[in-house]
């Protein structure tokens, strides 16, 4: 397993932290001025159940994120992440190409370096974002999959490599 970028693992983890803390925070003081106090308003009461709710949906995000992960085993390479598994067959593999990927959301399309793996005439395979991946640890999945990598994450690729390209 391809550990992932310890740095954008450790931002993600944060942001959810801080986002659960504050929430469950603003929360409980809600709840404890609304207990305290007889005379509150129904209407800042209820405000307390929205706060609860979200700080218990952070906290919940913060302990199951799953970092994303690359696995290479005798048979397939796979690409884990939150919600997808990509998979392409270990004798496929020809080389681990940087370039960009199109990438779509809900504000458009984005070109986005990626990691690339492709067959050895430069189908692509599968690709995963390069930020969520050191350039070492990608070097190292190469050499134990006997594959070259190449580029520069300058290449826009779609939906083949160029073989020769280096």
């Amino acid at each position: 397993m391809l550990p992932t970028n310890p740095a954008r693992v450790h931002s993600l983890r944060l942001v959810f932290r801080a986002a659960a803390l504050v929430t469950i925070g603003l929360g409980l003081v809600l709840l404890a001025v609304t207990l305290v106090d007889p005379e509150v308003p129904a209407t800042i009461r209820f405000l307390t159940i929205p706060f609860l709710v979200v700080g218990a949906t952070d906290w919940f995000l913060w302990q199951v994120i799953t970092p994303r992960g690359l696995k290479a085993d005798a048979i397939e390479v796979t690409y884990l992440s939150l919600l997808e598994r990509r998979r392409m067959p270990r004798s496929e593999v020809g080389q681990i190409f940087r370039g960009q990927v199109i990438q779509r959301g809900r504000g458009g399309a984005q070109w986005v370096k990626s990691y690339v793996f492709a067959t050895s005439d430069g189908q692509v395979g599968l690709s995963c974002a390069a930020t969520w991946f050191t350039d070492d640890g990608m070097a190292e999945l190469a050499r134990r999959l006997q594959v070259p990598i190449k580029g520069d994450f300058s290449a826009q690729v779609k939906d083949r490599v160029d073989p020769t390209s280096g």
